[in-house]
C-alpha cells in the first residue's frame, strides 16, 4: 500500500512536469511542422580529413531541416589539400558554407568555439553533427 502511494505521487509529479513542458514547447513550436518560422537554425559539421562525399551528403541532408541552404556550415580543419578542394567543389554545387581557421587549437571543440564567436549570435538554435550522421525530419 505504501509503495502504491509513492508510485501515485511520482506519477502525478511527472504528469505535471510533462504538462508544463508541453505548454512551454507549444509557445515555440507551431503545428503541423517543427519550429516553422520560430527562430533561426544553424547546423554545424566539424570535420578533419573526412571523406568529402560523406561530408557533402551530411550537409545536403541537413539543409532540409533549416530555412535556407546557407544555414549549414562545415567547419573544415583538413590538412589534405585534395580534400579541401573536393569540399570546395561540393560547397559550390550544393550551397553549404565552409569555415576554415588557421590553427587546429582545441581540435573539433576549438572549431566549434571559433564558429560560435563568429556566427553564434545570428542563430537561436545550433545543431552539431558528426560527418557521418544523417538528419531526417519526422512528420
Amino acid at each position: 500500500m505504501v509503495l502504491g502511494f509513492f508510485s501515485t505521487v511520482l506519477f502525478i509529479d511527472y504528469w505535471r512536469k510533462i504538462k508544463r513542458y508541453r505548454d512551454y514547447i507549444g509557445r515555440y513550436v507551431s503545428e503541423p511542422g517543427l519550429g516553422e518560422g520560430r527562430g533561426r537554425v544553424a547546423v554545424i559539421i566539424p570535420v578533419y580529413n573526412e571523406e568529402p562525399s560523406m561530408v557533402a551528403e551530411t550537409a545536403v541532408s541537413s539543409q532540409f531541416i533549416t530555412d535556407k541552404p546557407g544555414d549549414v556550415y562545415v567547419l573544415d580543419d583538413s590538412t589534405d589539400q585534395d580534400i579541401r578542394g573536393e569540399l570546395d567543389a561540393y560547397s559550390a554545387e550544393f550551397g553549404f558554407s565552409i569555415v576554415r581557421r588557421d590553427s587546429r587549437k582545441g581540435y573539433k571543440a576549438g572549431a566549434i568555439n571559433n564558429w560560435l564567436k563568429t556566427y553564434g549570435d545570428k542563430y537561436d538554435y545550433v545543431l552539431i553533427l558528426d560527418a557521418d550522421q544523417r538528419v531526417t525530419v519526422c512528420p
